[in-house]
Formats: C-alpha cells, sequence, structure tokens
C-alpha cells in the first residue's frame, strides 16, 4: 500500500510538472507570437548630463545588461576594444600562475581611457618594467559612465580571477544629477545567479513576463522618471556605503584594496551653469573616498590633490591627458610597490612634480623618536588647519628611494599613525608634503626615528 501511495504521489509530481512545462512553453510561444518583450526599469527621460540611456541603448560598444545596466560588448570594432572577458588590456588566463601578481582596476571613463591609451596600460608598462622577475596582469575593468553601484558589482564578477589588488576610482558619474531615479533603482539588488538571470532576460519572454509584473506590483515602473526634483545618481551615504562594501568583500578574499581620488578641476563658469553645477559636489565624495580609507586603514591615492590646478594635465573638466595617466599610474605603481614583496621599490621621478618653499605653512610632527610595535606619532600642518582632509608626504628611509603615503586628517586637522612591529626600522627623512587641493609640493625637513 505504502509502495502504491508513493508510485501515485511520483506519478502526480511528474505529471504536474509536465503540465507546468507544457504550460509555460505555451505561454513562451503565444508571447513570442505576439512579439511581446520587455526590458527591466529602463524608462529615462533625457535631461542635463544623464547619459545612461546612451550607454544602455546606442552606443555599440556596450550592450544592456540586467545586472550592470550595461557593459562591455567583447569585440575588436568599437572605439575602445575589450578582450573576451570584457575587459581592457591583455587577455586574462583562467588560471592565476603561481608567482603571477594581478591588479583589477574599477572605475569610470578615467580608468577605462580612450583609444590611445589608459592609465591601468601605463601600469602594465610599469609593472612589466619593474617588476621583471614576476609576471603581472592589469585587468582594466573600467567602464564610460559607470558609479559605484555598478563598480561594487563590477569588481564582484572579477574576484573569481583572483586579483591582489582592486584599484577603485569613481566619484564623478555618482555625483552627476538627473531628474532620473539614481542608479540602484534600475539595477538588480545582487549578483547572486547573474548568469542565469541574463540568459534568461535575453532568451526568454515568459521571464520578461514575470519580471515585467514583478515591476508592477513592486512599483518599479519608475513612475517619476523625469518629473522629480535634482538628484545624484548615487548619493552620498549610497556612495560611502558602496565603497565601504568593495572594501569590506576585498579584504574577506584577501584583496588588498586601494582607494583613488576622482581628478578633475572647476572653471568659474561652472557656478553660473545650473546643468554643471554639481560638479562643485565631487568634493565632498571625494572626502569620503579619504574618509573610508582612513577607517579601514588602507592605501590611498588621492589623484584629485595630485592634479589640482594642474590645467594642462586635462583634456577636458575631469579626463586626464596621456601624460595625466602615466603620472597617475606611476603614482599607482609606487603605492603597490611599498605592499608587495613581488616588485620592487619605484623612485619618484621628481621632475614630473612641483615643488614649492612657503612662508605660510608648514608640516609637523610628533613625537619623533618612535619604538616600532609601542609607540604612535601625530602629523599636523601649521599655520592652516585641514579639517577632514588627508595630506600626502614623500619621504625616504635611510636614504633609499622616494616614497609616498597618505594621511587622513580629522575634524581638528590632526592625524594619528601607529608604528606597527612589523615597521621597517632606521631614519624616515619627511622631504614634501602636500595638502589635499593643492597642486605642488612645499618641502619639509623633518627626521623620524623608529627604532
Amino acid at each position: 500500500m505504502d509502495r502504491l501511495r508513493l508510485r501515485k504521489a511520483w506519478l502526480g509530481a511528474i505529471t504536474i510538472v509536465l503540465a507546468l512545462s507544457v504550460s509555460a512553453a505555451l505561454v513562451e510561444g503565444v508571447l513570442r507570437l505576439i512579439q511581446f518583450k520587455y526590458e527591466h526599469a529602463i524608462r529615462m527621460v533625457r535631461n542635463g548630463e544623464d547619459w545612461r540611456d546612451v550607454h544602455m541603448f546606442e552606443d555599440q560598444m556596450f550592450e544592456s545588461d540586467d545586472v550592470l545596466l550595461w557593459k562591455p560588448r567583447v569585440s575588436t570594432d568599437y572605439y575602445v576594444t575589450f578582450n573576451r572577458l570584457g575587459y581592457r588590456g591583455k587577455e586574462v588566463a583562467a588560471t592565476k600562475a603561481p608567482n603571477e601578481l594581478r591588479i583589477l582596476a574599477v572605475g569610470d571613463s578615467n580608468t577605462l581611457g580612450p583609444a590611445e591609451y589608459s592609465w591601468p596600460e601605463f601600469l602594465q608598462n610599469a609593472a612589466d618594467l619593474r617588476c621583471a622577475q614576476t609576471g603581472t596582469t592589469v585587468v582594466n575593468a573600467g567602464v564610460y559612465g559607470y558609479t559605484t553601484f555598478q563598480g561594487a558589482r563590477r569588481f564582484e564578477e572579477g574576484l573569481q580571477y583572483q586579483p591582489d589588488f582592486v584599484l577603485v576610482a569613481f566619484g564623478w558619474n555618482d555625483v552627476a544629477e538627473t531628474t532620473n531615479p539614481p542608479d540602484k533603482a534600475y539595477g538588480a539588488q545582487t549578483l547572486r545567479f547573474a548568469a542565469v538571470k541574463r540568459f534568461m532576460a535575453k532568451n526568454s519572454r515568459l521571464y520578461q513576463l514575470f519580471r515585467s509584473t514583478s515591476d508592477r506590483l513592486g512599483g518599479h515602473m519608475l513612475s517619476d522618471v523625469g518629473t522629480g526634483g535634482l538628484r545624484s545618481r548615487v548619493s552620498l551615504d549610497d556612495y560611502r556605503s558602496n565603497l565601504s562594501q568593495i572594501v569590506s568583500r576585498a579584504r574577506k578574499d584577501g584583496v588588498l584594496p586601494v582607494l583613488l581620488t576622482r581628478p578633475h578641476i572647476l572653471d568659474a563658469t561652472v557656478d553660473r551653469d545650473p546643468i554643471r553645477s554639481w560638479r562643485k559636489k565631487v568634493a565632498d565624495y571625494n572626502n569620503v573616498v579619504r574618509e573610508v580609507a582612513r577607517d579601514f586603514h588602507i592605501p590611498i591615492v588621492d589623484a584629485y590633490a595630485m592634479f589640482a590646478d594642474r590645467r594642462h594635465y586635462f583634456i577636458d573638466d575631469n579626463h586626464l591627458t596621456e601624460a595625466g595617466a602615466r603620472l597617475l599610474a606611476d603614482r599607482v605603481y609606487s603605492v603597490i610597490s611599498t605592499q608587495t614583496d613581488k616588485c620592487s621599490d619605484y623612485t619618484f621621478d621628481e621632475t614630473s612634480v612641483d615643488y614649492q618653499n612657503s612662508d605660510v605653512i608648514s608640516l609637523k610632527v610628533s613625537p619623533l623618536q618612535l619604538k616600532a610595535g609601542r609607540d604612535s606619532y601625530d602629523v599636523w600642518i601649521e599655520g592652516e588647519k585641514f579639517p577632514n582632509t588627508s595630506v600626502t608626504i614623500q619621504y625616504d628611509l635611510n636614504n633609499g628611494p622616494l616614497k609616498e603615503f597618505v594621511v587622513g586628517l580629522d575634524t581638528n586637522g590632526k592625524g594619528h599613525l601607529p608604528v606597527p612591529s612589523t615597521t621597517a626600522r632606521g631614519r624616515y627623512h619627511f622631504n614634501a608634503f602636500r595638502p589635499a587641493g593643492y597642486g605642488y609640493y612645499i618641502r619639509s625637513d623633518i627626521t623620524l626615528t623608529v627604532q
């Protein structure tokens, strides 16, 4: 009797599955016959400098995507070409070599670069030259128009290639204002089953019908498209959250994150142009980058401070020239070289950096005698207070190669740094410093001794 019941239950289940499959096939056929098609939450009107619809549906370098909104189209036929994995740069092997160093760069157009060059490409060249003892692969995962919303998901996709470093460079498109909803209202909230979602969204009308119904019931038809007030594509709070998400996930997977502020220059006409006035808010997002780096105690490249008021390094108000991209790559390499034993330390070319004297401000450090593993020291700028920002310090150890590090400053304009037991012993000579927002270094002459 029990076997008979079990057999009937199995037959009933199989019958239900078959009936559902046939019904689904019939519905799929009808939907195809009537040419039904739905693309998730793409309603958008062109306004201001919101180019998301162009990237999704008009720019032939990209294709619309259910998770990232748009992603690179694997092809060599367009302005910027992408490899078989959808990245710019050399192909990435599925298996990482034992001594290989992998660097993943996620960012926007300043990272992807124009057709002729990109700073990740110059970083690759620098690593090939200075890391001859190991193979280095720089993966350029930058995409035009991306914000940290897409960057967090682009990074998670890149984790499968086992990067040692992730370079995170956003803050322009995040700030851009629009009357359309923000990025998170358009995009999928998770990468779970992303491959299945993408396949179904592209090939199944039934899935598209389900998605359409879900959007309607969930209120995601975005009825306020083009009617809301101006708002950033990614709010300041969400920007902080996205960066923190990347950093936390990177640490969990043994990847060292390096954050970059967004280089740009302002023009007096910006203040009088309501469409472009959001550019003034980029400074707030750069401050968040500095704060996240300080809170997580991770390296930062203050690219904004590096190029502030140096207009000859820009082709417009936010994209670097080839010379600027080379300089940024060198600066990034200098940070990476201090974080790994696979690469030789890089000595800065001082001719590419502006140095000045100052009678107004000076760098201060106290105390000057420290014991590794026990002591800490404070850094501040005397003559003017720089609250909630950062200062870049160039130094050498025992007259060795010139290096640099960034100190986050608190609300009182002071940075507090511990001296771990792993700190190299010797004489640290602080040669120059550059407060955030300065386009040049100011000479200093401070010697810090670590025992």
